[in-house]
């Protein structure tokens, strides 16, 4: 597809940053990536291309098809590198299930609102010279950050929508449900409450339960049964599923280990 196997490509780009830069640009809609398209490789045998994440202040309206602006291979000046490593089906699975993680996560607007309007309050007398400053030459948009929200508010379910349509897939919900004693990774992001999900179908999910310090890791019920804490499914076929612990057999916790860790004394 892209003329290299995919361990090729992982050989030669850090391919977590290639997605989250990626998830990022189709977050905010920018419509100047052809412009502003930055990337570096440290000069080591083993130095892998990095993509920098900069100049973010043209934004398109919160319902652009950005996702299909930039893999349309007739749109020479967009497709570039992300149209070709989409290709890549190994690749292409990361990116969407990636997408995934962080519109449960750092996406979702009850966290980038607060932080938005953090960093807001942190450099309103600064925007403020440079509004002053630029006056005659830069339009003032008073209504700014308003519109930011808004596209934060409302760009998470339209991005999921394009995503559905570009890689011919659905979003599904399940709830992960979390007993008490531990913790689950989900992909790549780690959960500690209940809390729903969503997904697309056809796309496998890692899940791994960790048990805290004293607890063991019973099994899982509800949707999926197993006693086995690492599992791959197709979250199509999840609507709630349970990670169970429960305190050691030992009766112990991991306080009283920590504490014989660090009381233990090696004697030549």
């Amino acid at each position: 597809s892209t003329g290299c196997s995919t361990d090729s490509i992982l050989e030669m780009i850090d391919i977590d940053n290639f997605i989250d830069h990626f998830a990022f640009e189709v977050l905010t809609a920018r419509s100047d990536n052809a412009a502003n398209l930055r990337y570096f490789r440290p000069r080591h045998p083993s130095g892998k291309w990095r993509w920098i994440t900069y100049d973010m202040d043209l934004w398109s309206d919160h319902n652009e098809n950005t996702l299909g602006r930039l893999l349309d291979p007739n749109d020479i000046h967009e497709y570039s590198v992300y149209g070709l490593l989409m290709r890549d089906p190994t690749i292409r699975v990361l990116f969407i299930n990636r997408c995934a993680d962080l519109l449960n996560t750092s996406f979702a607007p009850e966290i980038t609102i607060p932080v938005l309007k953090q960093l807001e309050s942190s450099l309103h007398d600064e925007i403020e010279r440079d509004r002053a400053r630029w006056s005659n030459e830069m339009k003032n948009d008073p209504d700014v950050l308003e519109r930011m929200m808004l596209h934060l508010e409302g760009r998470p379910s339209i991005m999921i929508g394009h995503i559905s349509k570009e890689f011919k897939t659905s979003p599904t919900e399940f709830r992960l449900v979390i007993g008490d004693g531990g913790s689950v990774n989900c992909n790549s992001i780690n959960l500690d409450h209940s809390r729903p999900l969503t997904y697309f179908q056809g796309h496998s999910i890692r899940l791994e339960a960790t048990p805290d310090p004293g607890f063991d890791f019973c099994g899982w019920s509800g949707s999926f049964n197993t006693d086995e804490a690492v599992i791959n499914v197709d979250p199509a076929e999840l609507k709630r599923i349970r990670a169970e612990f429960k305190r050691s057999s030992s009766g112990r916790n991991g306080l009283q280990d920590r504490l014989e860790e660090r009381s233990t004394i090696d004697i030549p």
